[in-house]
């Protein structure tokens, strides 16, 4: 079976009309079964199995760590605004 690169194309926008692939878990997943059939006939080495799989993991990871830096830029922008706002001076 081939490995699929990716399941999802989302449909593209006024601004961006390039389309976003997702790869994602279940690609992922289905792909290190494949790979790890592959291995088990000997076309495929242990090694090669390893850092494909880890790769693979490691793509699928990124929208979680994005989500986590924005939370924490958020969070801080949050926090800066209330910081100001106990410090501005009163208009009287």
């Amino acid at each position: 079976m081939p490995l699929r690169l990716c399941c999802h194309v989302a449909p593209a926008s006024t601004q961006d009309q390039e389309s976003t692939i997702m790869f994602t878990r279940l690609d992922a997943e289905r792909n290190a079964r494949n790979l790890k059939r592959a291995m088990n006939h000997n076309r495929l080495s242990e090694q090669q199995y390893q850092d494909a799989v880890s790769k693979m993991d490691a793509y699928v990871s990124l929208p979680a760590q994005r989500l986590g830096e924005l939370v924490k830029k958020y969070v801080h922008h949050r926090n800066m605004l209330r910081i100001e706002g106990k410090h501005k001076p009163i208009r009287t």
